[in-house]
């Protein structure tokens, strides 16, 4: 048996009386408070073992686990609600959850004969903070302006973790570690040396071949050369000597640390902060609303653009209207397609913002009288939705992820492959009140 819990309180200091100095100008102000915990039962599928059968051949699937707990959730939250002058609305809200005995399923050994088992493998916490306010500029009969802004800000974070670290994907390239004290949603992959310092310790005392190039990569060129002379000196396709490796001339160089280790966080899902903000306009008979949202930070991985460098088919590889120094061969961006295993090249900063809605309508009552005919309003208009998109990102759309797997969600999992982008729509509304 599981028990869980729920608490919530609020106070409105508002209604006391040691208020009534400044009721005029914050007329409503309360504090609130919640605590709370939930479970998730673990399913069928994942205590027992499953096995597929596919063109007549029979294979094992996962590894049950009889001793699975449910999953537990705890949460607290504390707000602020007030208005000022009854014309606006303030509402704050800091919330921290922690998910213990997180079910997962954990990769297996190749001798358990079965690929996976459902395993209590951690905790996960997380942190959010909100802010709205919304704002009544103007009223009255003939016109009025409201206005509102939405803030949002987030962290998770891997705090334990009781099995051995793992690489996951949500759909695309294995670029999510489930590993403890790690960021929830970042991405791992290799790192391409952009300094001295990624360079081995041996070879860092001969700084004075390398440079850095116009990709912000740290590149082998030789003594007395610039990363730009590979076509005027023919340099492309020459190597080093005397180093503790052997570097090709111009092409990117691999990270590895002290411990030889290649894997490395390279980015991250998890925006800066998130935002909206809106205007609903009427005069007379027209309204309009405008909706705008958007986010700044976070990063996409930009797998649809990996994809298309296998065969060169990307607008990296082509090198039309560059400058000779700053042209680069087929091969170099062959090295950064990396096989298609996930490196930095493709990690892509995700800030955008969007016309998300436009709505344009008008009451026809406000012209013609059509109380005779029952109607006390006659409201046509027009909505657009996804309208303009702002943002440096080179796919389709910023507004990108795949759905499902560990992660769960198409905000954690910002991996572009091959996803369709959102819509721009536009529909026609007709509102009648009798």
């Amino acid at each position: 048996m599981n028990n869980y819990y729920k608490f919530s309180g609020a106070y409105r200091l508002s209604e006391e009386g040691f208020w009534g100095g400044i009721r005029g100008i914050l007329p409503e102000f309360k504090v609130r408070f919640s605590t709370g915990t939930a479970g998730v039962r673990p399913a069928f599928s994942q205590q027992y073992e499953t096995w597929s059968v596919a063109g007549g051949n029979i294979s094992k699937g996962v590894l049950g686990n009889e001793d699975l707990k449910p999953q537990t959730t705890s949460e607290q939250e504390f707000g602020v609600d007030f208005s000022i002058m009854d014309r606006v609305s303030v509402e704050f809200t800091q919330a921290t959850t922690v998910n213990e005995d997180q079910l997962l399923p954990v990769p297996l050994a190749g001798f358990y004969g079965y690929s996976q088992q459902w395993r209590n493998a951690g905790t996960l916490e997380a942190d959010a903070t909100e802010l709205s306010v919304n704002a009544s500029v103007l009223n009255t009969r003939d016109m009025s302006l409201s206005v509102g802004f939405n803030y949002d800000t987030y962290d998770q974070n891997i705090t334990k973790f009781d099995m051995p670290s793992y690489l996951y994907s949500a759909g695309g390239p294995k670029i999510f570690y489930m590993k403890e004290n790690t960021q929830y949603a970042s991405f791992w992959g290799t790192k391409w040396a952009t300094g001295a310092e990624h360079l081995p310790e041996a070879d860092q005392a001969s700084s004075s071949q390398f440079a850095l190039n116009d990709d912000g990569y740290y590149v082998w060129v030789g003594e007395g050369n610039a990363y730009t002379d590979g076509v005027s000196k023919t340099l492309w396709g020459k190597t080093s000597t005397g180093m503790s490796q052997t570097y090709n001339w111009g092409r990117p160089i691999m990270y590895a640390d002290d411990t030889g280790n290649t894997i490395h966080q390279i980015g991250s899902a998890v925006p800066d902060f998130g935002y909206s903000f809106n205007a609903n306009f009427r005069f007379q008979g027209l309204t309009v609303y405008a909706l705008f949202d958007g986010q700044s930070g976070g990063e996409i991985y930009n797998h649809t653009r990996q994809w298309g460098a296998r065969e060169a088919a990307t607008g990296d590889v082509d090198q039309y209207g560059k400058e000779e120094g700053l042209k680069k061969p087929t091969i170099y961006y062959r090295d950064l397609y990396h096989v298609n295993a996930p490196n930095d090249f493709y990690v892509e900063d995700g800030t955008y913002m969007k016309l998300r809605e436009l709505a344009v309508k008008y009451n026809l009552a406000s012209l013609v009288d059509l109380r005779g005919f029952g109607i006390n309003g006659l409201n046509v208009g027009i909505v657009g939705r996804n309208l303009i998109t702002w943002t440096d990102y080179k796919g389709y759309d910023p507004e990108v992820g795949r759905g499902g797997g560990q992660l769960g969600s198409a905000v954690n999992a910002r991996v572009d492959s091959y996803r369709y982008p959102n819509y721009r729509t536009f529909s026609f509304t007709m509102d009648i009140d009798f």
